[in-house]
């Protein structure tokens, strides 16, 4: 199961293409085609760091002024299950 303490990495089986600002997946394993909206495309950029999804949550705090803190919890994490029942990221070891 994913939370937001979850540290996250994309998955090696997928290639991704940014369009502007929008992100654009091919998972290799299904062949099947993701594309993310600018700001699920600036979490995908994220995610590529390897981080916690907590980390992501509060840089997108930081850049999105506005934005409530539970809602951006909740749609972070959504978006990982997703990403991750769609094989495009894997939860990672522990950083540190």
């Amino acid at each position: 199961m994913i939370t937001i303490d979850s540290v996250v990495r994309t998955s090696p089986q997928q290639v991704a293409c940014e369009l502007g600002e929008e992100v654009v997946i091919l998972s290799v394993a299904s062949g099947t085609y993701f594309g993310l909206d600018p700001v699920a495309a600036r979490i995908w950029t994220l995610l590529g760091e390897q981080r916690s999804l907590a980390a992501i949550r509060d840089t997108l705090l930081e850049e999105y002024s506005g934005v409530d803190p539970e809602q951006c919890t909740r749609d972070v994490v959504a978006l990982a299950e997703q990403l991750l029942s769609s094989g495009l990221l894997e939860i990672a070891a522990p950083v540190g």
